[in-house]
C-alpha cells in the first residue's frame, strides 16, 4: 500500500529512508484520541519512494495494525 507524510526534503527526507509508524492512544476505549501522556507504541514501519519539498511517498513494509489517518511518523524512538 502506498501512503503520504508531511516530511520531504525540506526535513531532510531521502528516498530510502525509514519511518516507524507509531500511535499514542488507548485502543480498547472506542473513539479514542492521540493522548500525549501516553508512550507511544510502533504500528508499523514504512520507507521512502519520492520526496518532495514537504511531503513524501511511503510504502507499508510491515504493519501490526491498520495504518490510519492521523497515525504519527517517527525515525526514532524516543
Amino acid at each position: 500500500h502506498v501512503l503520504f507524510i508531511d516530511k520531504g526534503s525540506n526535513d531532510n527526507v531521502k528516498e530510502g529512508d525509514t519511518f516507524y509508524v507509531v500511535r499514542r492512544r488507548d485502543d480498547f476505549i472506542r473513539g479514542a484520541k492521540d493522548d500525549p501522556m501516553l508512550p507511544a507504541y510502533v504500528i508499523g514501519r514504512v520507507m521512502v519512494v519520492k520526496v518532495r519539498e514537504t511531503s513524501s511517498t511511503v510504502v507499508i513494509t510491515d504493519s501490526a495494525q491498520s495504518i490510519a489517518i492521523g497515525d504519527h511518523v517517527s525515525q526514532n524512538l524516543d
